[in-house]
């Protein structure tokens, strides 16, 4: 079938997304048409993605996308959309395989100017709280978010948001809740008969909730589902909540410098909790409790979580940092990040003084030596010995001295 012939089940689904423009959030309606060849699955789709533009109140650009062709296939149905191509997907599928399209159209965007990250997790906001739940697949964030939605949240994201510094916000583009299969007893009291044991996808209308397209960060919670536990909140640092954001960053690898930016300015700018739970209700009930409280505005540059800009002498004997390691400091410690490697690591505050101090050689019994192999046993940190420390001062002389006569070498580095 030919992606231009249209099909009577063909649909076009919009989505709205915020966007960073000089420091304030807009919102933008973008477009791709289902193209149907003989599945009937477009209808559905479409009923359960498209959103309706002027419930935002704006005036909006409509950007039309490579089309998402479904095909049958067997038993099952096809899903062509660029680069992807996905064979034989069960019904149950479909919704999920969508949506990671639209995911990863969104995340392959130019995304401007100054820091932002792309982190895996879900947020609502209430127009004075935004709640982001963050964590690894299976740890609830998917009801959590559908629960504080029936709460009276609006729903940002059940996927990934972005964090916009400039703008003083974290925004995304409008996709349901994703339900899984068996999430039923998790899942509101409301809601629950109307779901099976395939996934879901949950419209915020559906749980009494409207969209919304960004939110300034107040809270930001790490859920665990632990059985038979009560809900337990235990206060983070900003450098392990920076730590843990990393790990769920969905761009570091290809922009580490903006996204490592990003999520020290969140992690420094509101306050984060380690979520223990066993019930997704109860976990909402003890995290509405009360507010959480603000971090302490600073104009300390640490305090904001930035990066920190180091250099030594790569001459000296001793252990250095790896010249790939970004260094983002925060009020309480750092977080590491090796470019190439993707290592994340938390530094406590003396560990950090430490850091900065390199290079360094530790005496017999000094009590630094264990963290510094530990650096190097991480890859984050080189040892120079004397050898090596004279061929890099001979290379250095070479590079910055007149060209070499004709048959005069560069001493070997």
């Amino acid at each position: 079938m030919d992606v231009d012939d249209p099909h009577p089940d063909d649909r076009w689904v919009r989505y709205v997304a915020g966007s960073d423009v000089d420091g304030h959030v807009v919102s933008i309606v973008r477009a791709f048409r289902i193209v149907d060849g003989g599945t009937g699955a477009a209808g559905p789709l479409a009923e359960r993605l498209d959103v309706d533009p002027t419930s935002f109140g704006v005036s909006a650009v409509v950007e039309e996308e490579p089309p998402v062709v479904l095909r049958p296939d067997g038993a099952g149905v096809r899903l062509v959309a660029g680069a992807e191509d996905l064979a034989a997907l069960a019904p149950d599928e479909l919704p999920p395989a969508v949506l990671r399209v639209v995911c990863q159209r969104e995340l392959r965007r130019e995304p401007g100017e100054g820091p932002s990250a792309w982190i895996h997790g879900a947020a609502v906001t209430d127009g004075t709280r935004t709640i982001l739940v963050v964590g690894e697949s299976g740890s609830g964030k998917s009801t959590i978010t559908a629960h504080l939605c029936a709460r009276g949240f609006e729903l940002v994201t059940d996927e990934q948001f972005r964090v916009l510094p400039t703008a003083g916000a974290v925004a995304s583009f409008t996709r349901p809740v994703l339900l899984k299969g068996g999430s039923t007893q998790f899942a509101p009291a409301a809601l629950q008969p109307l779901l099976g044991e395939r996934p879901s996808l949950v419209r915020p209308e559906e749980l009494g909730a409207t969209w919304a397209i960004s939110g300034r960060p107040t809270d930001i919670v790490f859920p665990r589902r632990v059985e038979g536990a009560p809900a337990e909140l235990l206060p983070l640092g900003s450098s392990e909540a920076a730590r843990r954001l990393a790990l769920s960053s969905l761009d570091l690898g290809g922009r580490p410098e903006p996204a490592l930016a990003a999520i020290g300015w969140l992690a420094a700018t509101a306050p984060a909790i380690d979520l223990a739970y066993a019930s997704s209700a109860a976990a909402v009930d003890r995290l509405l409790e009360g507010p959480q409280v603000p971090l302490a505005a600073t104009d300390d540059p640490v305090g904001r979580g930035e990066l920190l800009d180091l250099t030594d002498d790569p001459t000296a004997v001793g252990v250095h940092r790896d010249p790939a390691v970004l260094t983002l400091a925060l009020p309480d410690g750092a977080v590491l990040l090796h470019r190439s490697t993707r290592a994340v690591v938390r530094l406590n505050p003396a560990a950090l003084s430490v850091w900065v101090a390199l290079p360094a050689v530790p005496g017999p019994g000094d009590e630094i030596g264990p963290l510094l192999d530990d650096l190097v046993d991480l890859g984050l940190a080189v040892r120079v010995d004397p050898d090596r420390a004279a061929r890099r001062r001979r290379l250095a002389v070479a590079l910055h001295a007149d060209p070499p006569a004709s048959g005069r070498t560069v001493p070997e580095g």
